[in-house]
């Protein structure tokens, strides 16, 4: 498998463009990285273990890793709105989407498959 974490947090500082992501503590970014790369494996049913990890699903745990850091330092409140007679003013947070397109687009070429193991047989009556 390829060495794990595939991202540093200096690395996710380092390329998101949030002031919520970069002002993360490196333990919590630590879990985030786990979260997506967690996420990378079950999805694609690849390990990873020969080679080195490909740029695709290396940008893809980074796309991944920055949304789950985004989205956990997200205030509570998502919806706030004021109203004075005529004029009223409605604003909501946007959490970013996990595993949107993009990612899958990445990750499109490395999904395994098949299940190991599995046989199915079928015979008519």
């Amino acid at each position: 498998m390829a060495e794990r974490p595939w991202i540093l947090p200096a690395e996710l500082r380092k390329y998101s463009e949030y002031e919520s992501v970069k002002g993360r503590p490196a333990e919590k970014l630590a879990v985030d990285i786990g979260r997506a790369e967690e996420y990378v494996v079950r999805y694609t049913g690849n390990g990873f273990e020969e080679g080195e990890l490909p740029r695709a699903v290396r940008t893809a745990a980074l796309l991944l890793a920055e949304a789950h850091a985004y989205n956990a330092a997200m205030p509570a409140t998502r919806i706030t709105g004021e109203r004075f007679d005529d004029y009223s003013y409605t604003a909501e947070n946007k959490s970013l989407e996990i595993g949107g397109p993009e990612v899958l687009a990445l990750l499109k070429d490395y999904v395994l498959t098949g299940q190991k193991g599995l046989d199915i047989r079928l015979r008519s009556v």
